[in-house]
């Protein structure tokens, strides 16, 4: 998001484009098409009215909606994690 300098205007409608794709930081396709259909599910609209508010309430939104993909992939990992550890605990 654009972040506000004295003197510098912007747009609050600047800050409706979805985070940086690709690189070491950024996110990939995959995980912005789930979060999409996150904001889907929940009704939010696809370009909602640019307020300082509805962005300010967009933007915390998606970070939630980020969050929880994140934490489903943590949680899937160490399921698969115990799922093996069990495994090599019964052939013992």
């Amino acid at each position: 998001a654009p972040q506000p300098t004295p003197g510098t205007p912007y747009l609050q409608s600047g800050r409706l484009f979805p985070p940086a794709i690709g690189g070491h930081v950024g996110l990939n396709k995959q995980t912005l098409k789930q979060m999409d259909a996150i904001l889907k599910e929940l009704g939010v609209p696809v370009e909602p009215i640019a307020t300082k508010r509805s962005m300010d309430l967009y933007d915390g939104v998606r970070k939630d909606a980020l969050t929880l993909l994140v934490l489903q992939k943590v949680v899937m990992k160490k399921e698969a994690e115990v799922i093996s550890k069990r495994t090599k605990l019964i052939k013992l």
